[in-house]
């Protein structure tokens, strides 16, 4: 039997992410569409499974633009309304539609981003997934909110990194790149205390250190 099956599909799918094209989502898409009507017509046995979905938003993230970032976040909806549970995001899923995001340099990609965290985290609440946000899901949004270059936007960043450093969770202890990020949301603001506030970034990065947080090191 060479009929092909979910992990041939989900290959292939999995090829676009890493293509580099700019055409990578919709290519992904299309092989995951006929990999469903070939379902349908009952030329395979293997339906999508939650790779198959999580790579097309991958892929999806990976194409950048406004248009990828809405599509990415589409995908994910249709995976939470899914009558399937296999087929519920999972974390990664999540971090994955915050990066199209953040690589779309829309003007709101912080605030999109954010929104997106916030699902996750109320859908961990809720028990409807295992693995809650962590460090990366947060980096992931100051990304995104760093790059809407505004001071509104690194007064947030730095607000967020504030709420991880006061955090008693472990996964949300900030690292290297936490503070870099928010340095960078400062650097690209425009504001005239912008550097001020990276240089305070860094000496509360030097004193976190100090304090024994191997991973803040500058």
């Amino acid at each position: 039997d060479i009929r092909p099956n979910t992990k041939t599909y989900s290959t292939v799918i999995d090829a676009w992410k890493k293509s580099g094209s700019k055409k990578a989502g919709p290519r992904a898409e299309a092989v995951l569409s006929r990999m469903i009507e070939q379902r349908k017509q009952g030329r395979i046995e293997s339906d999508p499974d939650i790779f198959c979905y999580s790579i097309l938003i991958d892929a999806w993230a990976k194409t950048g633009g406004v248009k990828a970032a809405q599509r990415a976040e589409d995908i994910l909806s249709i995976m939470e309304e899914s009558d399937d549970p296999q087929l519920h995001p999972l974390q990664r899923s999540y971090n994955s539609v915050m990066n199209a995001w953040a690589r779309s340099r829309v003007k709101d990609a912080g605030s999109r981003a954010e929104a997106i965290l916030n699902r996750l985290i109320q859908r961990h609440r809720q028990g409807l997934i295992d693995t809650k946000a962590d460090q990366f899901s947060y980096n992931t949004v100051l990304n995104a909110w760093a790059k809407c270059a505004g001071m509104d936007a690194a007064q947030h960043a730095e607000d967020i990194l504030s709420m991880m450093e006061e955090s008693n969770d472990p996964m949300l202890s900030p690292s290297r790149l936490t503070y870099n990020t928010v340095m960078d949301a400062w650097a690209r603001s425009g504001a005239e205390d912008a550097g001020r506030n990276a240089e305070a970034l860094l000496q509360r990065m030097l004193e976190r250190h100090g304090q024994g947080c191997l991973n803040c090191a500058p």
